[in-house]
């Protein structure tokens, strides 16, 4: 069977107006309903699409409030053992202690001299307990007790010396960092300085320049004036000396002829 008129078979029933017998009223129908499945069909989709991601995000959001719980649960649980373990400090020192990694700048001295402190008198105090004689007839649960608090003493000891190896990093890192932006700024207004010198030796080379030129013109312009003023004083005299010689040679004539002539007059002149 030929594959060709399987499809085509298949669209001419799909497809509207492909059948000669069929009627107007049933082929309009039909393109209707096709019309409205291609317009609402995409929209169908997307509102099924964004109901499967929305409720995605919700599975996604409750499966990772439970793993914060019990992560949250894991992390209070050694902190409440070692809260046991430890020995009670007083409030202001378990503040600063819980606090430490979160200082400004400011407390950055007043921190370090508190923990040094705290330091020396835990050393201390974790050297006298180690030092004491046992006592003779000593019950073994007050030497249990006394060994528990020479370990509380060092574990304490060695909490403080890692909150201050921390803040002294943090001192340092902001020192560098400090003096890294203090030089680069320092390299920059040096290269500024280096700049305006060079802009203002440029612009007053520009200035002296300028006023060369203008200068120039200027010069040019006055000769140009002297010039032009000589020229017209000069054909001034020459006009003022024909006239004069024109009417001396009228005169003559006149006085000797009684009559004179033009071109004689021009030919004078």
């Amino acid at each position: 069977m030929n594959p060709f008129r399987i499809l085509q078979s298949l669209l001419n029933r799909l497809l509207p107006f492909t059948r000669p017998g069929t009627p107007l009223l049933q082929d309009l129908v039909h393109t209707v309903a096709l019309c409205a499945f291609l317009y609402f069909a995409p929209v169908i989709f997307e509102s099924r699409s964004l109901g499967s991601q929305q409720q995605r995000p919700l599975a996604d959001d409750a499966t990772a409030t439970d793993n914060g719980q019990h992560e949250d649960n894991q992390h209070i649980r050694p902190a409440a053992e070692r809260n046991a373990a430890a020995p009670a400090l007083p409030n202001d020192d378990a503040a600063q202690f819980d606090d430490g990694d979160f200082v400004d700048d400011d407390d950055e001295a007043e921190l370090a001299a508190a923990e040094e402190e705290e330091a020396l008198a835990a050393l201390e105090a974790a050297g006298a307990a180690g030092d004491a004689p046992p006592q003779p007839g000593a019950d073994p649960a007050a030497a249990a007790a006394a060994a528990q608090q020479r370990r509380a003493a060092a574990a304490a000891t060695r909490q403080v010396g890692a909150k201050k190896a921390r803040s002294l990093a943090r001192r340092d890192q902001r020192r560098a960092y400090h003096e890294f932006v203090r030089t680069q700024a320092e390299a920059q207004r040096a290269r500024e300085r280096e700049g305006a010198e060079e802009r203002e030796a440029e612009l007053f080379e520009e200035k002296r320049r300028r006023a060369v030129a203008e200068a120039a013109v200027e010069e040019r312009a006055r000769r140009e004036r002297e010039e032009r003023r000589e020229r017209e004083r000069r054909a001034r005299e020459e006009e003022g000396r024909v006239q004069r010689e024109a009417l001396r040679v009228v005169r003559e004539g006149l006085e000797g002829r009684g009559a004179v002539g033009v071109e004689e007059v021009l030919r004078r002149v």
